[in-house]
């Protein structure tokens, strides 16, 4: 056995472990580098990743160098932080719950195409797969035995018998924030007591991905290698709630550090996958945003299977854009409802206004489009020939296609 590599410049008898990194085909195994701390091993097609800790002690570019020289990887990043979509509280613009359902005609559409033979990866807080209204609409791997502590199917994941917790390496995505729920029975949920609520598309099945933990936040890492799972595990449509801005943290973004992310981007699209993307709640026109403040994953360069959404609102007379959504047309494809949503949280209901909530009504539109025959980009294109003429005055140079209009889509 060889022996340990000291990694020197940051070597102390103590670890407080706090810079992480990205290491593209490394040479080296990283278990034999003293003073770093192996995170994971993940695959994008033939490039092996691995993410490592190192004490957060000298200057970045100096780790940097370090590392890429000890390991002789291909390239060495720092691994970005992301950030949920945080949902808006007291949206006092936003007109009453289940006002959406009324809007976008859930009764008229065409009721032989609910979803039904379609995944939907919700990359999110997880999902609280026990919630009456959601249990039966939980994704099963067909080709795992539970709780034998075995990776039966060989994809790399044990027991990963209802998606994967990104966040610690487990097989459960449970969400303890209830975002992630939230968006999944805006989705797929079984109807609310009251009738206010209910899922777009009640017979598709949910794909929970945690990527979001504690402080509301996690790395582009654990994104890039969800969305190679759920590519890889069936889903075709992928429903994500987060963001963050190239100017956030003062991280060094360039088309280098997020390769992982486009790397997993484009194994998505060759497998005829597409990611529903939120626009963001910082009320920004996207399109005026300089490149150091792009927002990401929307403003990167290189992916073809992406679509971005905007939040809608209604005044009670006439459309409205959500007050705090992000829009423009060179990043923004089409807006759905997303003010004052209510949907399942762990333990009841709650209502919660954002794009994150407008993403996963997206999604779910696409789910029903999908069951009808449609491949992802034929729906994009039907849904924008059919996008609402009545929305026009509030979105018109706003977004690039409309705002959806799924019941005549689905005609």
């Amino acid at each position: 056995m060889r022996g340990l590599i000291f990694f020197s410049l940051i070597f102390v008898s103590t670890y407080a472990f706090s810079a992480r990194w990205i290491v593209e085909d490394a040479k080296l195994n990283v278990h034999q580098i003293h003073g770093v701390k192996l995170i994971k091993k993940f695959e994008i097609g033939q490039k092996k990743y691995s993410v490592i800790e190192t004490p957060d002690l000298v200057a970045t570019a100096r780790v940097q160098s370090r590392l890429l020289n000890i390991t002789q990887a291909q390239t060495v990043v720092e691994d970005i932080r992301i950030y949920l979509d945080q949902p808006i509280a007291n949206d006092q613009e936003a007109t009453a719950p289940g006002w959406h359902i009324q809007r976008m005609r859930y009764d008229s559409m065409n009721p032989n195409y609910q979803g039904q033979g379609v995944t939907v990866a919700v990359l999110d807080t997880g999902v609280d797969i026990t919630h009456p209204h959601l249990a039966s609409k939980i994704w099963t791997n067909p080709n795992e035995i539970p709780n034998n502590n075995i990776d039966d199917d060989s994809n790399g994941y044990i027991d990963d018998v209802h998606g994967w917790n990104f966040t610690n390496n487990t097989n459960a995505p449970t969400d303890n924030q209830g975002h992630g729920t939230h968006c999944a029975g805006i989705i797929a949920a079984d109807p609310h007591p009251q009738g206010i609520a209910r899922g777009v598309a009640p017979y598709v099945k949910i794909m929970p991905l945690k990527i979001i933990g504690g402080e509301n936040s996690a790395f582009l890492s654990d994104a890039a290698e969800a969305v190679v799972y759920g590519a890889n595990n069936g889903a075709k449509i992928l429903s994500n709630s987060w963001g963050l801005y190239a100017s956030w943290n003062g991280f060094n973004i360039n088309q280098v550090t997020l390769q992982v992310f486009v790397d997993a981007m484009s194994h998505a699209y060759y497998m005829g996958t597409v990611y529903v993307a939120s626009a963001g709640n910082n009320s920004l026109n996207l399109d005026v945003s300089n490149l150091q403040d792009l927002r990401i994953p929307l403003g990167v360069s290189g992916i073809y299977n992406m679509i971005g959404v905007a939040s809608a609102d209604h005044d009670g007379t006439n459309d409205t854009r959500s007050y705090f959504t992000n829009y423009g047309a060179n990043y923004v494809h089409f807006a759905a409802p997303g003010s004052n949503i209510m949907s399942t949280v762990p333990g009841g209901w709650e209502s919660m206004s954002g794009t994150s909530m407008a993403t996963p009504l997206f999604a779910g539109v696409m789910a029903r489009m999908l069951s009808k025959g449609y491949m992802w980009w034929d729906a994009v294109e039907v849904l924008r020939q059919t996008a609402d003429n009545q929305a026009k005055h509030a979105w018109d140079g706003k977004i690039r296609y409309g705002y959806i209009d799924p019941a005549t889509a689905l005609q």
